[in-house]
């Protein structure tokens, strides 16, 4: 009966991997209900040997579902920690992404504001911006758009240097 129930674990376990790559701790989650601790994890350690079951290959594949959608690194990096992949395997899915892609996070962030906002309408084209308070020479509506824009690209996930340096840029363009 035990064995069964291994088979059986097994077997729900590859349906959900037949849908899309999951991760290890997912997999105990979603299956951790369904059946005894210990035959799950002789079904998992099945998998894994098999080489059905990989948290490298689940996370290069999250990783790039999400950055074609426009997240950032701290964002996926975040996502992956929640769904229980290690932080080494997670930096080497994002560095091998980007270098696979010919990715720079620049570039990544200036196509997602561009998608939300489009471009930054400039009251004087050599004007030069920064996110620092208000001056006189930045209007207040220059300004709050500039901070909008910013939480925004923060909340995708990059880096809050990222986005100063990359408003900065499109202000003064």
């Amino acid at each position: 009966m035990k064995e069964e129930n291994a088979i059986s674990a097994r077997h729900a376990a590859m349906n959900l991997l037949a849908r899309r790559e999951h991760s290890l701790q997912e997999l105990r989650r979603k299956l951790g209900k369904r059946f005894d601790q210990a035959e799950l994890e002789q079904a998992l350690r099945g998998l894994i040997d098999d080489k059905l079951q990989s948290d490298t290959r689940f996370c290069e594949a999250y990783t790039r579902d999400r950055v074609r959608k426009g997240f950032g690194p701290a964002k996926i990096t975040a996502e992956l920690q929640h769904r229980g992949v290690k932080a080494g395997d997670i930096e080497t899915a994002i560095r091998r992404v980007r270098e696979e892609q010919g990715l720079s996070w620049e570039q990544v962030a200036e196509q997602v504001l561009m998608q939300k906002f489009g471009p930054l309408t400039s009251e004087a084209s050599d004007e030069a911006v920064s996110l620092a308070p208000p001056s006189s020479s930045i209007s207040v509506e220059r300004t709050r758009e500039l901070s909008r824009r910013l939480r925004f690209l923060e909340s995708r996930g990059f880096a809050r240097y990222l986005p100063a340096e990359l408003m900065n840029h499109m202000a003064s363009t």
